[in-house]
């Protein structure tokens, strides 16, 4: 009877620990799904009509890092979160009616957005590795291209399923789908970066002097930003030379502050930009 009971305690322990790899791979989804229909809600205040497509969309950099970090078995979250936020741009359009049709539409985009997410998720990680993805200019090249080209999936899914469904036009087909992928590409390279970084030190070194060299490296930054966007536009067509200011300030926190400096300097001047560009300036 012993060796039963012993096996029957290693059965009992076995199955409490699938459990709890359950829960907490449910847990993750949900915490995924609630992150992802968040952001998507912040990125759709910059859509354009009918609201399907958005110059920037955080949530495909979001779900980029989350997969790398968390593994594909949290895929559910990207659907989930995904259709919540096209459910909730379909139930406050005034341009069409909400029906069950609208909800077909709302999955048949988070299916591409989940496989689009699997799919560079799963490149980045044969062909670059998530531990060496932003050690060297090669890496960061391929991570780039991989990002370029799986960010065609969900934006062509996304917009043929418009199309089908009448409510993007031949007019309006190719401005909707380059902005689709151009927002799925800029959250993958300006959002994805800072959270498969977040672990990494600043290489600050516990020094004072180090700390103030951080601080005058992202004020700068934040600063040049500023005045690019806040001057007044040149007299005539051609690029202001102030658009070229924040370079210097990137390539000193590049030098000095890790991957995680330049996925967190990158992270601000976008910002700057796209709230001056949503200000109209």
């Amino acid at each position: 009877m012993l060796p039963l009971q012993r096996g029957y305690g290693v059965d009992r322990e076995s199955a409490k620990t699938t459990n709890m790899q359950v829960a907490d791979r449910w847990v993750r989804i949900v915490i995924l799904a609630a992150v992802y229909t968040l952001t998507g809600i912040v990125g759709l205040s910059l859509a354009i009509p009918p609201g399907y497509a958005t110059a920037v969309w955080p949530p495909s950099g979001i779900a980029l890092a989350t997969l790398l970090l968390w593994g594909p078995r949290v895929w559910p979250g990207i659907t989930i979160g995904s259709m919540l936020v096209n459910v909730a741009v379909a139930a406050t359009s005034a341009e069409q009616p909400f029906t069950a049709v609208s909800v077909l539409i709302a999955g048949s985009i988070a299916a591409g957005s989940t496989i689009q997410a699997l799919a560079c998720a799963g490149a980045l990680r044969r062909w670059v590795g998530r531990e060496a993805m932003f050690d060297s200019g090669s890496a960061m090249l391929l991570f780039t291209g991989i990002a370029t080209v799986t960010c065609l999936l969900a934006s062509t899914w996304g917009v043929a399923t418009l199309d089908f469904a009448g409510i993007v036009t031949a007019e309006t087909f190719l401005p909707t789908w380059q902005t689709w992928w151009l927002g799925d590409l800029i959250g993958m390279l300006v959002f994805a970066p800072v959270f498969l970084t977040w672990r990494q030190p600043l290489n600050i070194g516990g020094t004072k002097r180090r700390l103030a060299e951080v601080i005058a490296s992202f004020t700068l930054l934040g600063v040049s930003a500023l005045v690019v966007f806040s001057a007044p536009p040149p007299e005539q067509e051609s690029a202001s030379v102030l658009t070229f200011l924040p370079l210097p300030c990137l390539v000193w926190i590049a030098f000095r502050f890790r991957p995680i400096g330049v996925a967190l300097g990158m992270c601000l001047l976008s910002a700057i930009a796209i709230g001056a560009t949503a200000q109209g300036t």
